[in-house]
């Protein structure tokens, strides 16, 4: 019985979870793709900081 109310209470978090991972590797790499393959920048240590720094905010 406490391990149905603890999966049923568990259940709301993990899915927010889920989706914000979901949303942080999007965004990372959408950010990686557009620089690589549109803008021709380079991806330098900088950029990379200062793109995780953004990501996490």
């Amino acid at each position: 019985m406490q391990q149905q109310l603890h999966r049923s209470f568990m259940a709301p978090f993990e899915a927010v979870l889920e989706r914000a991972t979901a949303e942080i590797i999007a965004s990372l790499v959408g950010a990686l793709f557009f620089r690589r393959w549109f803008s021709r920048e380079a991806i330098d240590a900088q950029f990379v900081a200062k793109l995780i720094e953004t990501v996490l905010r």
